[in-house]
């Protein structure tokens, strides 16, 4: 998904935040590959709840971010949205409303 994102945006900037919150996630099927998938954001959040999975490895993507609640993402993130941005939100829930509030924002 990413992937084609950035070839069908190549001059905008990408933002990809991500919710570890299927069960898929949370067993860590993705655990290798996640890291390198994400390398495609100029900016990548990625939401997990280790108390429920696990967190991601270490990493060395600059621009890629774990936080451990939807609210702490906003605040990370609503301040460095620029009108041309490309956000991609994915979640297979609402994400704690986070898509609403964020395209208020």
């Amino acid at each position: 998904t990413l992937e084609t994102l950035r070839k069908t945006y190549p001059e905008q900037r990408l933002i990809a935040i991500l919710e570890l919150r299927s069960n898929t996630m949370q067993m860590g099927v993705h655990r290798k590959t996640l890291v390198p998938a994400l390398k495609q954001a100029d900016i990548a959040c990625v939401v997990s709840n280790a108390e429920k999975g696990w967190a991601l490895p270490e990493h060395q993507h600059p621009a890629l971010n774990q936080f451990s609640g939807a609210d702490d993402c906003l605040a990370y993130i609503r301040p460095l949205l620029r009108s041309n941005d490309v956000v991609i939100i994915m979640s297979n829930g609402n994400f704690d409303g986070l898509v609403n509030t964020l395209r208020d924002a």
